[in-house]
């Protein structure tokens, strides 16, 4: 049987064959480490999630006056975006 060696701190990992950590402490600080890289590589996508997860904590809590006046803004960025597009080519 082959050894399998922990990603995280080295240490031998027991238990099932297709276990790949060795304690859950190692698995959680490689998920937050690859996350982190990945946060720092991608950050408008998690600014737009964000943003995203805001309006809808807003649009359950019934601030339909606010959503109104985001989807407002959203729409003049959108326009604003595609003369920028178009005065570039």
């Amino acid at each position: 049987m082959k050894e399998r060696k922990c990603p995280v701190c080295g240490k031998d990992v027991l238990g099932r064959t297709d276990k790949k950590f060795c304690c859950d402490d190692c698995r959680t600080e490689y998920h937050n480490l690859s996350n982190r890289r990945f946060r720092q590589t991608n950050p408008n996508r998690f600014i737009i999630k964000d943003i995203y997860d805001n309006v809808n904590s807003l649009s359950r809590s019934g601030n339909k006056k606010f959503l109104k006046i985001i989807s407002r803004l959203s729409k003049l960025f959108k326009i604003m975006s595609t003369f920028a597009m178009k005065r570039k080519q």
